[in-house]
Protein backbone atom coordinates (compact mmCIF):
# COMPACT_ATOMS: atom_id res chain seq x y z
CA UNK A 1 0.00 0.00 0.00
CA UNK A 2 1.34 3.41 -0.92
CA UNK A 3 2.80 5.54 1.86
CA UNK A 4 3.54 9.27 1.67
CA UNK A 5 7.08 10.28 2.69
CA UNK A 6 8.64 13.69 3.53
CA UNK A 7 9.96 15.53 0.46
CA UNK A 8 12.71 17.54 2.21
CA UNK A 9 15.24 14.72 2.60
CA UNK A 10 15.09 13.84 -1.12
CA UNK A 11 15.93 17.22 -2.64
CA UNK A 12 19.41 16.12 -3.87
CA UNK A 13 17.86 13.13 -5.69
CA UNK A 14 15.04 15.27 -7.10
CA UNK A 15 17.59 17.77 -8.42
CA UNK A 16 19.15 14.93 -10.51
CA UNK A 17 15.90 14.33 -12.41
CA UNK A 18 16.10 16.17 -15.75
CA UNK A 19 12.60 17.49 -15.27
CA UNK A 20 13.77 19.52 -12.25
CA UNK A 21 17.51 19.90 -12.87
CA UNK A 22 17.33 23.31 -14.55
CA UNK A 23 15.11 24.97 -11.96
CA UNK A 24 16.45 27.66 -9.67
CA UNK A 25 16.46 26.71 -5.98
CA UNK A 26 13.47 28.99 -5.30
CA UNK A 27 11.53 27.46 -8.20
CA UNK A 28 12.34 23.94 -7.04
CA UNK A 29 11.20 24.83 -3.52
CA UNK A 30 7.88 26.06 -4.89
CA UNK A 31 7.17 23.03 -7.07
CA UNK A 32 8.13 20.65 -4.28
CA UNK A 33 5.36 22.16 -2.18
CA UNK A 34 2.98 20.75 -4.79
CA UNK A 35 4.48 17.26 -4.97
CA UNK A 36 4.28 14.11 -2.91
CA UNK A 37 6.81 11.36 -2.46
CA UNK A 38 5.12 8.00 -2.22
CA UNK A 39 6.63 4.66 -1.26
CA UNK A 40 5.30 1.57 -3.03
CA UNK A 41 5.94 -2.09 -2.27
CA UNK A 42 7.37 -4.62 -4.70
CA UNK A 43 4.72 -5.78 -7.21
CA UNK A 44 2.37 -2.94 -6.20
CA UNK A 45 0.50 -1.32 -9.06
CA UNK A 46 1.11 2.42 -9.42
CA UNK A 47 -0.99 2.94 -12.55
CA UNK A 48 -3.71 0.66 -13.92
CA UNK A 49 -4.45 0.45 -17.61
CA UNK A 50 -7.90 1.84 -18.40
CA UNK A 51 -8.17 3.95 -15.24
CA UNK A 52 -7.90 7.70 -14.92
CA UNK A 53 -4.82 9.07 -13.17
CA UNK A 54 -3.89 12.75 -13.34
CA UNK A 55 -0.33 12.30 -12.07
CA UNK A 56 3.11 12.76 -13.55
CA UNK A 57 5.66 10.53 -11.78
CA UNK A 58 9.44 10.47 -11.35
CA UNK A 59 11.35 7.50 -9.96
CA UNK A 60 13.58 8.43 -7.01
CA UNK A 61 14.49 4.92 -5.91
CA UNK A 62 13.84 1.50 -7.39
CA UNK A 63 12.45 0.52 -10.77
CA UNK A 64 8.99 0.15 -12.24
CA UNK A 65 7.92 -1.87 -15.24
CA UNK A 66 5.38 -0.84 -17.81
CA UNK A 67 3.08 -3.62 -18.99
CA UNK A 68 0.15 -3.88 -21.31
CA UNK A 69 -2.86 -6.09 -20.64
CA UNK A 70 -3.85 -7.93 -23.77
CA UNK A 71 -7.33 -9.15 -24.62
CA UNK A 72 -6.59 -12.61 -23.23
CA UNK A 73 -5.53 -11.08 -19.86
CA UNK A 74 -1.86 -11.74 -20.58
CA UNK A 75 0.60 -9.07 -19.41
CA UNK A 76 3.19 -8.00 -21.97
CA UNK A 77 6.27 -6.19 -20.66
CA UNK A 78 6.86 -2.94 -22.52
CA UNK A 79 9.82 -1.38 -20.72
CA UNK A 80 11.47 -0.63 -17.40
CA UNK A 81 11.64 2.86 -15.95
CA UNK A 82 14.63 3.48 -13.72
CA UNK A 83 15.76 6.05 -11.19
CA UNK A 84 15.66 9.68 -12.40
CA UNK A 85 13.24 8.83 -15.22
CA UNK A 86 9.66 10.04 -15.50
CA UNK A 87 6.40 8.48 -16.64
CA UNK A 88 2.81 9.58 -17.00
CA UNK A 89 3.72 12.57 -19.17
CA UNK A 90 0.57 12.22 -21.28
CA UNK A 91 -1.54 12.68 -18.13
CA UNK A 92 -0.20 16.22 -17.93
CA UNK A 93 -1.97 17.09 -21.15
CA UNK A 94 -4.85 14.65 -21.52
CA UNK A 95 -7.44 13.58 -18.97
CA UNK A 96 -7.77 10.14 -20.54
CA UNK A 97 -7.56 6.56 -19.41
CA UNK A 98 -4.06 5.19 -18.86
CA UNK A 99 -2.81 3.13 -21.78
CA UNK A 100 -0.63 0.76 -19.72
CA UNK A 101 0.01 -0.62 -16.26
CA UNK A 102 2.96 0.49 -14.14
CA UNK A 103 4.07 -1.99 -11.48
CA UNK A 104 6.97 -1.78 -9.04
CA UNK A 105 9.72 -4.31 -9.81
CA UNK A 106 11.00 -3.73 -6.27
CA UNK A 107 10.19 -1.37 -3.44
CA UNK A 108 10.11 2.05 -5.07
CA UNK A 109 10.02 5.68 -4.04
CA UNK A 110 8.16 7.86 -6.53
CA UNK A 111 7.63 11.58 -6.72
CA UNK A 112 4.22 12.49 -8.09
CA UNK A 113 2.57 15.74 -9.02
CA UNK A 114 -1.04 16.26 -10.01
CA UNK A 115 -1.50 17.81 -13.45
CA UNK A 116 -3.58 20.68 -12.00
CA UNK A 117 -0.80 21.51 -9.54
CA UNK A 118 1.79 21.38 -12.29
CA UNK A 119 -0.21 23.82 -14.43
CA UNK A 120 -0.68 26.11 -11.42
CA UNK A 121 3.10 26.16 -11.02
CA UNK A 122 3.56 26.83 -14.76
CA UNK A 123 1.18 29.81 -14.58
CA UNK A 124 2.94 31.20 -11.50
CA UNK A 125 6.47 30.57 -12.82
CA UNK A 126 6.23 30.69 -16.63
CA UNK A 127 9.98 30.58 -17.27
CA UNK A 128 10.49 27.53 -15.07
CA UNK A 129 7.28 26.05 -16.43
CA UNK A 130 8.59 26.35 -19.98
CA UNK A 131 11.68 24.37 -19.02
CA UNK A 132 9.57 21.67 -17.39
CA UNK A 133 7.23 21.43 -20.38
CA UNK A 134 10.24 21.22 -22.70
CA UNK A 135 11.50 18.17 -20.78
CA UNK A 136 8.03 16.60 -20.81
CA UNK A 137 7.84 17.03 -24.58
CA UNK A 138 11.40 15.74 -25.07
CA UNK A 139 10.63 12.73 -22.89
CA UNK A 140 7.54 11.92 -24.96
CA UNK A 141 9.53 12.31 -28.19
CA UNK A 142 12.24 9.99 -26.87
CA UNK A 143 9.66 7.36 -25.95
CA UNK A 144 8.04 7.69 -29.39
CA UNK A 145 11.45 7.27 -31.05
CA UNK A 146 12.15 4.12 -29.01
CA UNK A 147 8.73 2.72 -29.89
CA UNK A 148 9.30 3.40 -33.58
CA UNK A 149 12.66 1.61 -33.44
CA UNK A 150 11.04 -1.39 -31.72
CA UNK A 151 8.34 -1.53 -34.40
CA UNK A 152 10.98 -1.52 -37.13
CA UNK A 153 12.88 -4.31 -35.38
CA UNK A 154 9.67 -6.30 -34.95
CA UNK A 155 8.83 -5.99 -38.64
CA UNK A 156 12.37 -6.91 -39.62
CA UNK A 157 12.20 -9.83 -37.23
CA UNK A 158 8.94 -11.03 -38.78
CA UNK A 159 10.46 -10.98 -42.25
CA UNK A 160 13.42 -13.01 -41.05
CA UNK A 161 11.16 -15.60 -39.44
CA UNK A 162 9.18 -15.96 -42.64
CA UNK A 163 12.43 -16.60 -44.45
CA UNK A 164 13.46 -19.21 -41.87
CA UNK A 165 10.04 -20.88 -42.11
CA UNK A 166 10.34 -21.20 -45.90
CA UNK A 167 13.84 -22.65 -45.53
CA UNK A 168 12.54 -25.24 -43.08
CA UNK A 169 9.68 -26.14 -45.44
CA UNK A 170 12.12 -26.51 -48.35
CA UNK A 171 14.41 -28.63 -46.22
CA UNK A 172 11.53 -30.89 -45.12
CA UNK A 173 10.49 -31.44 -48.76
CA UNK A 174 13.96 -32.68 -49.59
CA UNK A 175 14.02 -35.31 -46.84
Amino acid sequence: MEKVVSVASYVPQIRQINLFSYLENSELDQILKLTEIVKYAQDEKVVTQGEMSPYLFAVLEGEVKVTLSEYDNQEVDICTIKEREVFGEAAVFLPEERTANVVCKEEALLLRIHSKDLFSFIRAYPQAGSRILMFVVLSLIQKLRETNQELVLERTSEVNFDYVDSMVEDFMKEI
